[in-house]
């Protein structure tokens, strides 16, 4: 860095006498000329320093599935499964990984996740712990099995339970028109008044409601497919281009809605949540290659890598060994390094170089390296 910015400064130097072409400042020049092309050749011949990538080993591995277990013994699942997925994703061969899927399928089992227990006990076996242990683990999938259909079943019959005891309401309200109403026994006059008190409004908390993908409300735009139906673009000289609504919106109508054009992980849940499409999972997979990037699905793996992940990988891991502790610089060029791989993509399947300008324009390039720098 502070050669960079010394030759930023010799060149200006440089620059400014060669404009106003000063014979008192002649011998300045060529000596300012003599140190810059000193600089470049010593920076030629200087080597960069060594810096280890971020692999997967076994020790780290290992390390980790022992700190799992010592935050399950104490209680802390959900800390021991953090810890075990690390395990998981710096495991370099078979055996450690099976170790980290069966350690993970307990602490499963303890919060009452059976589906995710199942699937990591399957995990492993196929990868040969049923060599090791097979009976403990064997017995956890039955129990996790047993446990998962017993809560379907219960699933299932609630369902059918609510369905004829709410077409038993009906039938009573068909009859209520002007006839008498047959007396309901107590057990089914008991459940008749469940019925009726499950029907009311009763909303839950915003925070513990899974509302899903937000949707547009009235539709898409014609004219801006990402906005709102009832949104237009206008344009004025006070403004600007901007979006002007030609309907009522209520609080809290979704208006408009795109996909972001670069997004990346919060570091502190690099073991917590999907690289990909970042939702929170507690049997996350690991990158083939990297210890880092972890996903929820092979299918968020996959379509990670034939995206970005499949570049930055390899420079990703070798830039974190580098700037270790400086969280700032990391996450800088984190950024930098996504949005550029992203726009290489769209160069190199458009060939559009309009297109290409005109969204770098959209975007303003300038201003977010410069915010990226500030952070």
């Amino acid at each position: 860095m502070c050669i960079i910015l010394l030759m930023s400064s010799l060149q200006s130097l440089s620059i400014l006498m060669k404009k106003h072409k000063s014979q008192h400042g002649y011998g300045l020049q060529e000596k300012t000329e003599a140190l810059m092309d000193y600089i470049l050749k010593d920076t030629l011949k200087s080597k960069l320093p060594k810096y280890e990538a971020i692999v997967k080993s076994s020790e780290d591995s290992m390390r980790y599935r022992k700190e799992g277990n010592q935050c399950y013994v104490l209680g802390d699942v959900i800390k021991a499964i953090e810890y075990y997925t690390k395990s998981l994703a710096y495991a370099d061969n078979e055996k450690l990984m099976a170790y980290a899927y069966a350690n993970r399928s307990a602490a499963l089992f303890r919060l009452k996740m059976f589906r995710e227990c199942l699937m990591d006990v399957d995990a492993a076996l196929s990868l040969g712990y049923s060599d090791e242990k097979p009976k403990q683990l064997e017995e956890r999938r039955v129990k996790a099995f047993t446990k998962l259909q017993k809560r379907l079943t219960f699933e299932v019959s609630s369902a059918k339970k609510n369905e004829s005891v709410t077409s038993v309401s009906e039938d009573r309200d068909n009859k209520s028109n002007g006839k008498e109403i047959e007396p309901l026994n107590p057990i089914e006059e008991d459940i008749y008044e469940i019925v009726m008190a499950k029907t009311k409004d009763i909303k839950k908390p915003r925070f513990v409601v899974d509302e899903g993908q937000p949707k547009l409300l009235y539709g898409p735009s014609k004219e801006a497919p990402a906005a709102s139906n009832g949104v237009e673009i206008v344009f004025s000289e006070e403004f600007g281009r901007h979006l002007v609504a030609t309907r009522n919106f209520n609080p809290g109508d979704i208006i408009t809605m795109e996909e972001p054009y670069m997004y990346l992980i919060d570091e502190n849940r690099f073991y917590t949540h999907c690289h990909h499409c970042l939702s929170r999972c507690y049997n996350l997979i690991p990158c083939h290659a990297c210890p880092v990037a972890q996903y929820c699905s092979e299918e968020c793996r996959e379509t990670a890598w034939n995206s970005v992940h499949n570049i930055e990988c390899s420079i990703w891991v070798l830039c974190k060994s580098a700037l270790e502790g400086v969280i700032s610089s990391m996450r800088v060029l984190r950024k930098t390094l996504r949005l550029l791989i992203t726009l290489t993509k769209v160069v190199k399947k458009s060939r559009n170089y309009d297109r290409i300008w005109r969204l770098l324009k959209q975007i303003q390039i300038r201003g977010l390296l410069v915010s990226l720098m500030k952070e």
